[in-house]
């Protein structure tokens, strides 16, 4: 990986991996390595500047949730991108809903 003009990196984290789930194995483990490659990312770009997140995007109405979330893209869009633009190295690392609420792991 090339060095960052602007420092940042995301990953976008869905809370379908929590384990009260029941189903979706694949897509819950997906979203748990994607997890483990952003906790990685955040250990390993630190010491050059680059700050990560892993952002859950929330309940969002599309096909896959056959439109009951409670979020439409463009309100999830728009929660993500504050998300990014608060960024910084001392929150590396954070998994952050769209809403801005300070997810556990």
């Amino acid at each position: 990986m090339k060095e960052a003009e602007d420092r940042e990196d995301l990953n976008l984290w869905e809370q379908a991996v929590s384990l009260r789930l029941q189903q979706v194995y694949g897509y819950r483990m997906s979203q748990s390595a994607l997890n483990m490659a952003g906790m990685n990312l955040r250990r390993d770009l630190a010491p050059r500047g680059i700050a990560v997140a892993l952002l859950h995007t929330g309940f969002v109405k599309t096909d896959m949730t056959q439109g009951t979330g409670n979020l439409t893209p463009a309100e999830s869009a728009s929660g993500l991108l504050a998300r990014m633009a608060e960024l910084s190295m001392p929150s590396t690392g954070t998994f952050w809903h769209a809403d801005g609420t300070v997810l556990s792991w």
